[in-house]
């Protein structure tokens, strides 16, 4: 590099291998704590949660959900306890 160029880099200085990651759309904060919406029987259930390491998009929980428990990302939209909701998958 010559003095005045740039260069951007990603350096990975910290990854958890088996962590469950959501979108930091999916995380809600109420009353001083972290929650994520879930379908259960087709109905929303607001959870707390223990949030891990964050990048600029996603964090992980390492506490409060589960592999395969079904995340809602509101996206803007007020849902509360126990609305009725038809899932899209996003994969």
């Amino acid at each position: 590099l010559k003095v005045g160029q740039q260069v951007d880099a990603d350096i990975r200085i910290v990854s958890a291998e088996h962590a469950i990651k959501l979108p930091l759309g999916a995380l809600i904060q109420r009353n001083g704590k972290m929650w994520v919406a879930i379908s259960e029987e087709g109905r929303v259930h607001y959870i707390p949660v223990t949030t891990g390491l964050e990048d600029l998009t996603h964090a992980e929980i390492t506490q409060g959900i589960r592999p395969g428990q079904e995340v809602i990302v509101p996206k803007g939209v007020v849902l509360n306890e126990g609305d009725r909701v038809n899932l899209v998958s996003s994969r």
